[in-house]
Parts: structure tokens; C-alpha cells; sequence
């Protein structure tokens, strides 16, 4: 758990180092007679010949036009007619809403960790009424918030030792999750079917070495508040 936190941590401090390099570009000012030009269907190869050889476009413009053409180059219309000005600037705020939003989706996700502890107990292997096989996910949380949670929902992953995705469970709380007072957790089982047709169902079974890796995507408090990380729940 501490190693996802630091991993969310770092990408908070990525999207700080993005904003800064967006208030940090060269005040160079691109030639107009290049920067003016419009794009054409058989311009665009001279035109970046240009742009590579006029030392007056400062680098992030450089790069940004060439995110902005390699984005948008499956669409004509949305290339062809407009100068290089235009997609330089409509890159930077392409850019610049993708910085934004991995900041919100990044706090919302390290507020879900710090306000829950999960741990994963492991799997019992059942039968049912009808004799069918089932994976019971068993798991603890521990409410670190300083109200009563109604609901938690997330989605529990199972990797190989080389980072192979073998199967993945959605889990859902059933039960409210008090205050801990002592750090003491409340324990969950969640069924799950069983088939043995599935290869990834028979690993699950008999695999020793898997690692299983929560990510947290909803926790709803009795008093009706939600922490939603909106990002990875769609």
C-alpha cells in the first residue's frame, strides 16, 4: 500500500513539474513568415523543414507542433487550413486540460487511500447450493476517515510475477464500516463463480506467486459525501 501511495504521490509531483514547464517557455517569438503560414495537403513536409532550420522557434513550440500534427493527422480538417500558429496553441491547451485533469483524478485518488486501509486476506475456494465452484475474495478495511463509511467499491487485480494481468474482481462493500478507534479492521468475503474452462479462473486457483493490487474507486460516508475517482472508475 505504501508503494501506491508514493506511486500516486510522484504523480501529483510530474503534473506540479508540468505546470511549471508551461510558465517556463522560451519567450522566443517564431518567425511570422513560418509561423503564419497555413497547412496545406503537400506544404507540411516544407514547412517543418523550415521550422527545424529557423533558430526562432523555441523548443516546447517545436515539440508541441509536432504533438499537435502527429494527434491530429488522421483528421484532414483538422490540420489542413490552419497555420501553424493555430495548432501550436491548440496543442498547448490540449496539453495543458490533459496536465489539469490528471491532477484532479490524482487527488481524488490518494484521498480514497487516505481515508481506507485495504488489505487482502486471500481466496477461499467454495461450493454453493447447486454445487457450483466459487472464489470467495476475502479482504479487510479499516475506516482511517473521521466518519462512518457506508460503501466502498474498487477493483482488486491479480498479476503475474512479470506484471501480467491474470483476472481482475470489482468488489463492493455490503455492510457499514464504523470509525476505527483501535485500528481495527472489518472483514468482507465476496463470491465469485468459478469456471473451469477458464484458464485465468484455473490460475487463480492454482497460481502461488500471484500479486493482488487494490485500486479504490469509490467510498460513499453514511452522511451521504462520496470520494469518487471518476478517472479509473470509467
Amino acid at each position: 500500500m505504501k508503494s501506491l501511495n508514493k506511486k500516486f504521490l510522484s504523480i501529483i509531483i510530474l503534473t506540479v513539474v508540468g505546470f511549471a514547464l508551461f510558465s517556463c517557455v522560451d519567450s522566443k517569438k517564431p518567425n511570422p513568415k513560418i509561423a503564419n503560414q497555413k497547412i496545406t495537403n503537400s506544404n507540411l513536409i516544407t514547412i517543418s523543414e523550415q521550422i527545424a532550420n529557423d533558430n526562432s522557434f523555441a523548443r516546447e513550440d517545436i515539440e508541441l507542433f509536432i504533438n499537435a500534427i502527429t494527434r491530429l493527422g488522421n483528421d484532414r480538417d483538422s490540420i489542413v487550413g490552419k497555420t501553424v500558429n493555430q495548432l501550436i496553441a491548440e496543442q498547448k491547451q490540449f496539453a495543458f486540460k490533459r496536465v489539469t485533469e490528471t491532477l484532479k483524478s490524482s487527488g481524488a485518488r490518494i484521498t480514497l487511500f487516505l481515508n481506507h486501509k485495504f488489505n487482502y486476506v486471500g481466496i477461499k475456494f467454495e461450493e454453493d447450493s447447486l454445487n457450483r465452484k466459487i472464489n470467495s475474495i476475502v479482504f479487510e478495511i479499516t475506516n482511517t476517515s473521521d466518519k462512518e463509511i457506508k460503501l466502498v467499491e474498487g477493483v482488486l487485480q491479480f498479476f503475474t510475477q512479470y506484471g501480467e494481468l491474470v483476472k481482475f474482481f470489482n468488489i463492493k462493500t455490503a455492510s457499514t464500516i464504523p470509525i476505527s478507534e483501535n485500528g481495527e479492521p472489518i472483514v468482507f468475503s465476496m463470491p465469485f463463480l468459478h469456471d473451469d474452462n477458464s484458464q485465468r479462473d484455473m490460475m487463480i486457483r492454482t497460481s502461488r506467486d500471484l500479486n493482488a493490487v487494490w485500486t479504490p474507486t469509490l467510498i460513499e460516508f453514511s452522511d451521504g459525501s462520496k470520494i469518487v475517482d471518476l478517472a479509473t472508475q470509467n
